[in-house]
């Protein structure tokens, strides 16, 4: 019942039109949902970038490979790729199967160099005291 209230009360001020950019901000920050049964990961918690197919493996492309995107039949009325519509293709380049291949043997571990940190000097307390006195005059 309080459930009902509420889809109503959220239906009836719009606040479900900001809840999809609202969910992918947070799961995009590394919130990990449960995968679907039949994945790979089966029911277990994955990045939402592997379960949306957002990242792949291109380890193996080589020129003139090609990358294609499909629109699945239930979702191409609202969303259309390229001028086909339902259908986007890329082709690697040479240039690209050459950074891929370049990237493949690059070395990860950048040279990290550290700097002596600034020895710390503890002196005691100093006060400085006023060097003239006010309101006694001799006179």
């Amino acid at each position: 019942d309080n459930i009902g209230k509420l889809a109503d009360a959220l239906q009836a001020n719009g606040s479900f039109n900001n809840l999809s950019g609202l969910a992918a901000r947070v799961l995009l920050q590394g919130l990990r949902p449960p995968s679907p049964k039949e994945s790979p990961q089966a029911g277990k918690p994955a990045a939402l970038y592997e379960l949306t197919g957002q990242q792949f493996d291109g380890s193996d492309l080589v020129a003139n490979s090609t990358i294609t995107l499909t629109v699945p039949d239930e979702t191409s009325e609202w969303f259309q790729l390229g001028s086909d519509r339902d259908e986007l293709t890329y082709t690697v380049t040479s240039q690209t199967a050459d950074m891929l291949a370049a990237l493949r043997t690059a070395a990860f571990g950048p040279p990290v160099t550290f700097e002596k940190a600034k020895l710390l000097r503890i002196e005691p307390r100093r006060f400085t005291l006023p060097s003239r006195s006010s309101g006694c005059s001799t006179s």
